[in-house]
């Protein structure tokens, strides 16, 4: 008989395991964090000083890691909280929020601010 429990996604490698595709083969990993900050390492080593939000965010890592869903936000907002960078785009497509006001938009303190904020109020940044 099937069972009617819901799968909790933060469990063990025992019970789900957690890969991603990283240089075109599959790695497995015993965290979400290692499997984020393998992702996040490959993202950043690859994007250079890029200026297109399009091709940051079409990199391969970092569609991975929007496709964590809310296990990757507390990591994300740890990220975005020791460097700005361009977590906006995996924020939103995450959360389907846009705390950003028109006014902030393209000025990446500003946007930093209202991200960490958002992630405050709503229990994502822990410690803060």
């Amino acid at each position: 008989m099937a069972s009617n429990a819901i799968h909790d996604p933060r469990t063990s490698v025992d019970e789900r395991p957690i890969r991603a595709m990283i240089d075109g083969k599959i790695v497995a990993f015993s965290t979400i964090e290692e499997k984020f900050e393998a992702l996040a390492g490959k993202w950043k080593s690859e994007k250079g000083p890029q200026s297109s939000i399009t091709r940051l965010s079409m990199h391969p890592a970092y569609q991975q890691i929007i496709g964590m869903g809310d296990l990757a936000l507390p990591l994300i907002f740890h990220e975005l909280r020791a460097r700005t960078d361009h977590w906006f785009w995996a924020l939103n497509a995450i959360t389907g929020a846009d705390p950003v006001p028109e006014s902030s938009r393209g000025i990446m303190s500003d946007m930093t601010s209202a991200w960490l904020n958002w992630g405050k109020v709503h229990g994502y940044c822990q410690g803060d």
